[in-house]
């Protein structure tokens, strides 16, 4: 499994904030469907702050990710007694079978290389009565043709199609929804795919992929620069006024359309 983060305090752009925004408002949406007597499992947590969003709402969380460093920051921001936080291999959960009502993994499946024995491992440690709740971009937004993930830590992203496919061969019942930005976030989010994409085809040794990160992150920087005009990104972060359209939103509708795509998965024999 690779591993990208967004920690809110490091945020540097406009694009950064509205992806933090969206995590925000995918745990928030979770809280409508998880029971108070539930315990969860919050997959790739990163800093911890969704799981702190989840256990309002649910008994216990557990926050695992692949990375101890982050770990030891989640547990410093938001451990207590019932969030707690624990490394892993991030193949095998450290969990009994069917001792969990509900996982959660946001933006964590286009990272995993085995993505159907990562579903099977999720179904293990879920309860019959158990919820699995995942989100990952939509490749037919971000990749035009057969093109590959842009971003270096993705192995694969999918179309809602595939995707339900996928999660069809492991649990009992799927239902893919549609996450949508608002206007003024969806041509934010276009036009850093639009430019990741550019990027793209220029590299074409695909030094991006070879190249530690640390070395060619300038590299990319300076590219991003050149093709926003050598601006500095947007370090402003308007919020909506009260009353104006929401950030996002949830839908069945038009799922090819969806800039990521949200699905939730029950549990069962198969």
């Amino acid at each position: 499994m690779s591993g990208e983060r967004i920690i809110f305090e490091k945020i540097r752009s406009r694009e950064e904030y509205y992806l933090h925004l969206k995590g925000l408002f995918l745990y928030q949406w979770c809280t409508s469907i998880l029971n108070p007597s539930h315990f969860a499992i919050d997959l790739g947590c990163a800093d911890g702050y969704g799981s702190s969003i989840l256990s309002n709402s649910v008994n216990c969380v557990l926050g695992l990710d692949i990375d101890p460093e982050i770990i030891q920051l989640a547990t410093e921001k938001y451990g207590n007694e019932n969030r707690k936080f624990q490394s892993y291999n991030g193949e095998t959960i450290p969990l009994p079978d069917g001792s969990c009502d509900a996982v959660i993994a946001f933006q964590v499946i286009e990272h995993v290389r085995n993505d159907r024995e990562f579903l099977r491992e999720i179904h293990r440690v879920l309860k019959r009565s158990g919820i699995a709740i995942l989100a990952t971009p939509n490749r037919l937004i971000r990749l035009p043709g057969k093109m590959k993930p842009w971003n270096v830590f993705h192995v694969r992203e999918y179309s809602p199609a595939e995707l339900s496919g996928l999660l069809n061969s492991v649990f009992h019942e799927t239902d893919i929804y549609r996450l949508a930005p608002c206007e003024m976030i969806k041509e934010i989010e276009w036009q850093r795919i639009q430019r990741s994409i550019r990027i793209a085809r220029l590299d074409i040794f695909a030094l991006r992929r070879k190249l530690p990160r640390k070395l060619f992150k300038p590299i990319l920087s300076l590219i991003h620069r050149v093709l926003r005009g050598n601006r500095n990104p947007d370090r402003s972060f308007p919020d909506p006024e009260p009353g104006e359209t929401p950030l996002f939103r949830i839908s069945r509708d038009n799922l090819d359309s969806a800039f990521d795509i949200l699905a939730v998965c029950r549990n069962g024999d198969q």
